[in-house]
């Protein structure tokens, strides 16, 4: 199985920033920053996201276009990620553009627990 993208978006260098992403790297593997030169030394599989238009959900999307990505998770990095989330959804999503959380019904906001 294909191990799904994380992808943490963040500007400045947060003290809480790496410690996120270090968190999310002990249960999955393919974890990326969009940054900008601020956070650019935080982690290796960092993308400036100058680049990029000036939206936030367009820095996203043009990201996925230019590395061929169709699955992703955006994540806030504010927040935590103690599962392995390829394995998590495994069954559970073809294809679908918002938040999932347990129960699915209330599956509203970007700021869901799994």
């Amino acid at each position: 199985m294909r191990e799904d993208t994380i992808i943490f978006w963040h500007r400045g260098n947060s003290w809480y920033l790496k410690v996120a992403l270090e968190q999310a790297a002990k249960c999955n593997d393919n974890i990326v920053l969009l940054g900008d030169e601020k956070n650019a030394s935080t982690w290796d599989n960092y993308y400036n996201m100058d680049e990029l238009p000036d939206e936030r959900y367009f820095y996203v999307l043009e990201y996925c276009k230019r590395m061929k990505l169709d699955r992703i998770i955006l994540w806030d990095s504010d927040l935590l990620i103690y599962k392995n989330f390829t394995q998590y959804f495994a069954g559970k999503i073809r294809a679908f553009s918002h938040t999932l959380s347990e129960p699915e019904e209330r599956a509203i906001s970007p700021h869901c627990s799994l």
